[in-house]
Formats: C-alpha cells, sequence, structure tokens
C-alpha cells in the first residue's frame, strides 16, 4: 500500500494488543478512504475481520444506531477474553457524558485522531517540517491528499496541492491546464 497505511496499521494494531477493544471516532469522516477502500474485509460469523500488522480485529461499523453497533460488539466483548475488536463511527463526535458505549470506551481504547497530526508523523519521514507546513495548512486536506504527498515524494517530485489536484502533472503543463480550465478552481 503506502506509508501512510501501513502508519495507521500499526498504530491500531498497537492499541489492538494493549486493550483489545479500539472505539474510533471520526466526526470529520476524515478515515473513510482508510476503512472504506484499504482494509480488506474478511467474512466471519459475527462480524467481518481486517488484517492489520499480523492481527485480525472484528470491524464494527456505526450505521446510525448506537444501540445496533453496541449489540453486534456484545458476543466478542462477552468472553472472558475478548478477541481484538474496532468500532468505527465514521461522522460521529464522542459523547463524553452519556455515551452508549461507554463501557467498551473505558474497558477498551477511546480513540480520537486527527488526520493532520498523524499525516505529520509520516511525513516527516520524507519531507521537512517547512514543506509539511505547505502541505497541511490548507483546511481542506484529505486522506487522499497525505497518500498523493507520499507518493509525490516517493517519485522524487516536489509534493503539492496541485500535484495532486492535477493528477501530478508537472512544470508548465500544470500552469497551462489550471488556467486553461474553471473545472478545479473550488478545489
Amino acid at each position: 500500500m503506502h506509508p501512510f497505511y501501513d502508519y495507521l496499521c500499526e498504530h491500531l494494531a498497537d492499541l489492538l494488543k494493549k486493550r483489545s477493544v479500539v472505539v474510533f471516532y471520526d466526526p470529520r469522516r476524515e478515515f473513510l478512504p482508510f476503512f472504506d477502500r484499504e482494509l480488506l474485509l474478511e467474512d466471519s460469523d459475527v462480524l467481518p475481520r481486517v488484517t492489520l500488522c499480523g492481527c485480525k480485529p472484528f470491524l464494527a461499523r456505526f450505521d446510525g444506531t448506537f444501540f445496533g453497533l453496541r449489540n453486534a460488539a456484545e458476543p466478542i466483548v462477552a468472553a472472558d477474553k475478548p478477541e481484538p475488536l474496532i468500532l468505527y463511527l465514521p461522522g460521529v463526535a464522542r459523547d463524553r457524558a452519556g455515551s452508549v458505549l461507554m463501557e467498551l470506551e473505558l474497558g477498551g481504547t477511546c480513540y480520537e485522531p486527527q488526520l493532520k497530526r498523524l499525516a505529520l508523523n509520516v511525513l516527516r519521514q520524507r519531507f521537512t517540517d517547512g514543506q509539511i507546513d505547505e502541505m497541511l495548512r490548507p483546511a481542506s486536506v484529505t486522506y487522499d491528499d497525505i497518500v498523493s504527498f507520499l507518493e509525490q515524494g516517493s517519485a522524487g517530485k516536489v509534493a503539492s496541492v496541485l500535484h495532486t489536484l492535477f493528477g501530478g502533472i508537472q512544470g508548465e503543463q500544470l500552469i497551462i491546464t489550471w488556467l486553461a480550465s474553471k473545472e478545479k478552481d473550488a478545489a
């Protein structure tokens, strides 16, 4: 895959080794591409499983009902030694006072990552702090942008948002394409 995928897999696997259950809140839906496209789901009897650095946790996703999510997790966490489980909640902010999932949060690990902070750790392996500041400055930076920056850096190109928006074209061709079309102006 790519270094950001590897970093996220290692990080989640470490959290699962410590507490078996990770309740992953993603209020801005920043990690949807990771969960939707990059994690390979394997069928199982209870919930699908994913592979993270040799660990094969179950994955339960929030689909509009906290009680449904908790109910799906119960058969796994009810065991004396629960198997690894990730509860992924896209578009949901943690309710610190009255969460239906509070028992799972306290028994496991409640995880509320921020895309730019995690990306910073991976980008530092290839770029200077000044370059990283430029890349992460726009408020609209996405998971896919981070992946594109890393790909551009590994190919020896200068990583930028413009290169990401225009498919990696460089130099004069980039400027001509940008000026000739209003298609990408909003982005």
